[in-house]
């Protein structure tokens, strides 16, 4: 799923976890299914916010253009008009993914670090 393809696209930059994964010695694909990653949560995280916050007689429909129109403009109108601060919101939600996924990122490097240096790579063990 490309976030520029979604309605609330104008709300996400990425670029500072693209920056940061290309300062990791990984392989580029897997850099690429880690922003994926972080691109998919994004995208739950925000979808999940906003049907918390519709009527429940209206989340089918959301969820029925959310799946066949993402890109759509009149999604993001319906939301600004349903949700007070729907913008700053949003970003806040994003944000906070963003901020986890470094933190995972970092954990997971020193957790690699750290048993990689008990590992005698000549023995095996």
């Amino acid at each position: 799923m490309k976030t520029q393809n979604l309605f609330y696209a104008h709300l996400v930059d990425l670029r500072d976890l693209e920056e940061l994964l290309n300062h990791k010695d990984i392989e580029h694909e897997e850099r690429v299914s880690l922003l994926s990653t972080a691109q998919e949560t994004i995208h739950i995280e925000v979808i999940h916010f906003i049907l918390e916050q519709i009527p429940d007689h209206e989340r089918h429909v959301f969820m029925h253009n959310v799946e066949h129109k993402p890109h759509d403009t009149g999604l993001w109108l319906y939301v600004t008009k349903r949700i007070d601060g729907a913008d700053d919101k949003i970003v806040n939600i994003i944000h906070q993914v963003k901020q986890d996924f470094k933190e995972a990122l970092h954990e997971y490097k020193e957790a690699s670090e750290e048993w990689l240096s008990g590992v005698d790579i000549r023995h095996g063990y």
